[in-house]
């Protein structure tokens, strides 16, 4: 308890990392047991990573080995979880506006939207549609309380969040036809909140940096074609997991780096 201590949300990382932890633990050995669909739940709990591991040339026919990649990733999620969640030693949280505490806990909603969103989406899809909705909300609050640099400056950042209402209208209705090119303009929505971020120095480099890196990734997923089948689908994976880890990561660290000094 007392390492737990040394961080501000220590307690909560470990209860989040090893509720993740066991989940996948539990999984593992659900994986171990015959049948066809054995394996379905400890790939669900180990996504964006483990649909990463089970890409690879290396997994591919080897039932054993998937399942140990699989674990893998969970606990390197795990271990990720641990290290974003706590937030910075020594950080003790102070007082906010009303709009700097709600842009911290649509952040966390957020973040676990991303992650959440990539294991149970395609099951349940309303989890798309909130993640689309609180993109919209957090770019309002982000405009609202990223205030120090020039307004014509924000308003750019904040035009580029309002665009999640075009994928998110697509998410509710199907047959929506909307052009390619405004899901890959969406993504730069995150790069230019951590170039805000940089301006204001009220953040710590690496959460700029993860913003950054997350947007730059699903500007390139959007850009490659989508094609399970051909020689990039790989680089699809790969890019997707980086985009789904840096955004929940950065969203965190924004939330947590918001109230913590």
């Amino acid at each position: 308890m007392r390492s737990l201590s040394r961080y501000p949300y220590g307690v909560a990382a470990a209860v989040v990392s090893g509720v993740y932890l066991l989940v996948v633990l539990l999984s593992a050995l659900l994986a171990l047991t015959p049948g066809e669909l054995s394996g379905v739940l400890l790939i669900i709990v180990t996504e964006p990573l483990g649909s990463l591991a089970l890409a690879s040339p290396l997994t591919e026919g080897n039932g054993p080995l998937a399942t140990a990649a699989l674990v893998a990733a969970g606990l390197l999620q795990a271990w990720l979880m641990w290290v974003v969640v706590r937030g910075p030693a020594g950080a003790v949280p102070v007082a906010l506006p009303a709009t700097a505490r709600a842009l911290r806990w649509v952040l966390y909603v957020y973040a676990g939207g991303q992650i959440f969103g990539r294991m149970v989406g395609l099951f349940l899809p309303p989890v798309y549609w909130i993640a689309e909705a609180l993109g919209v909300v957090a770019a309002i609050l982000v405009y609202l309380v990223l205030d120090r640099a020039p307004r014509w400056l924000r308003l750019i950042v904040l035009a580029l969040g309002l665009l999640w209402l075009v994928p998110g209208a697509t998410l509710i209705l199907p047959g929506l036809a909307v052009p390619d090119w405004t899901v890959v303009i969406t993504a730069l929505w995150w790069p230019a909140v951590g170039l805000l971020q940089v301006w204001e120095r009220r953040w710590t480099a690496l959460t700029s940096v993860l913003a950054i890196a997350g947007g730059v990734a699903a500007v390139l997923l959007g850009l490659l074609p989508d094609d399970p089948a051909s020689s990039i689908a790989w680089a699809n994976q790969l890019l997707g997991a980086v985009t789904t880890l840096a955004v929940a990561a950065w969203a965190v660290r924004t939330a947590h780096e918001t109230g913590l000094r």
